[in-house]
């Protein structure tokens, strides 16, 4: 099993339900694909006008390969060319950053003698 943060920068200005709209459906889609285990938001709202709103996705996978075939899907990109044709959701994303997380092993690196 592997997990992946994704890490979504919204543009400035965007209304939170837009956000939530985009996130549900794009998540709704993910678990419907092979490989697909679990995942979970986090939103970051800035009230701050120098920062953009950002929302942190923690999902799980049975293996990198399921991942990457999700990542470079057909549906996946579809979704996105829909969100940005579509009047309500449009283009609202500023960047998206993916970084594969690993659980913190235990060096052992001490010889019994």
């Amino acid at each position: 099993m592997i997990r992946v943060l994704s890490v979504k920068v919204f543009k400035p200005f965007i209304h939170t339900n837009r956000i939530y709209d985009y996130s549900t459906g794009l998540s709704e889609l993910a678990e419907k694909f092979p490989g697909f285990i679990s995942s979970e938001n986090f939103w970051n709202y800035n009230s701050d006008v120098d920062e953009n709103d950002k929302m942190f996705t923690i999902s799980k996978w049975k293996s990198i390969k399921y991942w990457d075939k999700w990542k470079c899907s057909r549906e996946r990109k579809d979704y996105h060319k829909q969100c940005l044709n579509d009047e309500y959701i449009g283009d609202i994303l500023k960047q998206t950053k993916f970084y594969h997380l690993s659980d913190r092993e235990v060096i052992n690196n001490f010889k019994v003698y």
